[in-house]
C-alpha cells in the first residue's frame, strides 16, 4: 500500500472542529481520516457521507466536495486526478497559446481576404436567365422562341 501511496500525490491536513476543505474537480480523490471525523458533501450527489479515524471516502463526482471536520481531524489527501490534469495542462496550455498566435496573426488575413471575395461576387453583373420553356431541339441545338422547327421537352437525369 505505500507504494500506490508514494505514487500518488498525498499530504496530511489538519482541520479544526467545524473548518471546511473545499475540493474543486477531484473527482476519484481519496480521503483518510488519521484521526477525528469528517462530513463530506459534493456537488451534483444526493448523498452526505460520514467517515472516522482509520476510514476512507472516495470523491465520487466531479465539481466542488466540501469536507467538514466534526472534530479536530487529521487527514490524508491522496489525488491522482491533479497530476494527470497537470501534465494535460502541461500539453494543452502551449497548443492552444500557438492556436491563438496563429489565429491572430492569420484571421485579419484571411477576413479581409473573405471581404474582399465577398465585395468582388457584389459588383459582378448578374446572369441572364432564360423564361423560354423550349429546352432546345431534338439534335441539341437550342431554339430561339418564334422557331418553326420541332421541339421537344428534355428531362434532366442524375
Amino acid at each position: 500500500m505505500s507504494s500506490v501511496i508514494s505514487a500518488l500525490r498525498s499530504r496530511t491536513i489538519d482541520l479544526d472542529r467545524d473548518q471546511l476543505l473545499v475540493l474543486d474537480d477531484r473527482a476519484g480523490a481519496r480521503i483518510q481520516v488519521l484521526h477525528g471525523g469528517v462530513w463530506l458533501t459534493e456537488e451534483r450527489s444526493l448523498e452526505d457521507r460520514f467517515a472516522g479515524a482509520g476510514q476512507w471516502l472516495r470523491i465520487e463526482a466531479g465539481g466542488r466536495a466540501i469536507v467538514e471536520a466534526r472534530a479536530s481531524t487529521r487527514l490524508r489527501l491522496l489525488d491522482a486526478g491533479r497530476g494527470r490534469q497537470a501534465r494535460t495542462d502541461a500539453l494543452v496550455r502551449p497548443a492552444a497559446a500557438l492556436l491563438a498566435l496563429v489565429l491572430s496573426v492569420a484571421l485579419p488575413d484571411l477576413l479581409a481576404r473573405g471581404m474582399h471575395a465577398a465585395a468582388a461576387v457584389d459588383q459582378t453583373p448578374a446572369l441572364a436567365s432564360w423564361s423560354s420553356p423550349t429546352l432546345g431541339t431534338s439534335d441539341g441545338r437550342p431554339t430561339i422562341s418564334g422557331s418553326t422547327g420541332p421541339t421537344r421537352a428534355r428531362s434532366l437525369r442524375a
